[in-house]
């Protein structure tokens, strides 16, 4: 039985696994891990090897991220040895942040501890998904109710600590470990030529675009990527 974990992205709950895990093998063993709400980077990524370590009982296994949580994968990928087999990055570009998403980022967290956090708008959804995707009310609906579980300390949390990377792309190619990258053809917070030129400087990196799909590629095309990953996990 093929054990996968699974980290989330920013302001994401186990929901965002609810359109992609039905339609993977039955003989996939898929393990949700949480993400530590408090503490540096570096903090989280330890306590996400510690949840790995404490439930895999010394049986390999494969990681998989989403957004923030492909980026957190990647650091995890780092530091552990031959017991992971192989890491997926989706929407996720393992690099430092720009000064400028980091200085907004830290006046939204300024904004959000004064005024306090109302949740996402349906626009700033819709602004994260493909245009085809824009109708669909329910996936809407999803993305906000995931969001609402957190409060504003959580979203600080979340925007600055957590925001604080480096590049761990050379790090990642000289691993020399099977990495998939895969993300939406309209996702606006990935860098499609970084992860196509990592692709090209070692045999075992791959990039995948999906079509038709945002940022949110688990929910948005669950079916193309349930497809990627039980090729990943062939590869």
């Amino acid at each position: 039985m093929s054990l996968i974990y699974f980290i989330p992205g920013t302001m994401c709950t186990e929901q965002v696994w609810q359109a992609l895990w039905p339609k993977l093998p039955d003989h996939y063993e898929l393990v949700h891990l949480n993400i530590k709400l408090s503490g540096t980077l570096d903090d989280v990524v330890g306590d996400l090897i510690a949840q790995i370590d404490s439930s895999r009982n010394n049986r390999t296994y494969s990681l998989l991220g989403f957004s923030l949580g492909g980026y957190l994968a990647s650091a995890v990928s780092l530091k552990v040895g031959a017991s992971l087999e192989r890491l997926m990055v989706v929407a996720n570009t393992p690099t430092a942040l720009p000064d400028s998403e980091m200085l907004q980022r830290k006046r939204i967290v300024a904004a959000v501890m004064k005024n306090g956090y109302s949740g996402l708008s349906a626009s700033r959804v819709l602004s994260f998904i493909d245009i085809k995707s824009h109708d669909d009310q329910n996936l809407i609906a999803l993305i906000q109710q995931m969001d609402k579980q957190f409060d504003e300390k959580q979203l600080a949390h979340f925007l600055v600590p957590l925001s604080t990377r480096k590049d761990l792309c050379q790090c990642l190619v000289d691993k020399i470990r099977t990495i998939w990258f895969c993300w939406g053809e309209s996702d606006q917070l990935v860098d499609p030529a970084k992860m196509q030129l990592l692709a090209q400087t070692s045999p075992v990196i791959q990039a995948h675009q999906v079509a038709e799909s945002g940022h949110f590629l688990p929910l948005e095309q669950p079916e193309k990527l349930a497809q990627l990953i039980t090729q990943w996990q062939q590869s």
